[in-house]
């Protein structure tokens, strides 16, 4: 089964960087920064990308910056305020030791806005896989995984604000 392909801006490296299916690609203070925003955190305390059910995916354990996923268009500016303006998604604060629900990437060019840092990627799904969900819907399937859901079960109006990704899960 064909995999797809996520490739990430590196401001450290100043070059496009292939990221890997088998680990977890961190949006942190080296990658976004390249080391110069103290306010950015390390890995594990920030958002990252991984792939999970044979796709991509967005996911956040920041506690300082909430993180907006917008698409990326022909004259597109890497200024963090239109990339929230424009966030077809937000991932909320997560609380200690939890974290976001995760946001299905799908194909195509995305911004994505922490703190006042953007940095671009663009992922290619296979056709065959374009229709499937990465994340069960149910929360049998989510704690087959090791997760379940937090806080209580508040509702995503409570968690974050009524936006998409809102809700929140602990890791096991």
């Amino acid at each position: 089964m064909a995999k797809g392909q996520l490739v990430i801006w590196s401001a450290r490296q100043r070059d496009w960087l292939i990221c890997p299916p088998d680990e977890i690609t961190w949006l942190d203070r080296k990658l976004l920064s390249a080391g110069q925003d103290p306010t950015l955190h390390r890995s594990p305390r920030c958002a990252g990308l991984r792939y999970v059910h044979y796709r991509w995916e967005l996911f956040s354990r920041d506690t300082t910056h909430r993180v907006y996923l917008a698409p990326f268009a022909a004259g597109s500016t890497m200024d963090y305020r239109a990339v929230q303006a424009t966030a077809r998604h937000v991932l909320p604060l997560a609380p200690a030791a939890y974290e976001t629900l995760p946001v299905r990437l799908d194909d195509g060019s995305w911004l994505v806005s922490v703190g006042k840092w953007v940095v671009p990627l663009s992922i290619d799904v296979p056709a065959d896989r374009r229709d499937n969900p990465t994340i069960p819907a149910a929360y049998p399937a989510a704690a087959a995984r090791g997760i379940r859901p937090g806080g209580g079960g508040r509702k995503a109006s409570a968690a974050g604000g009524g936006r998409p990704g809102a809700c929140l899960f602990r890791a096991e």
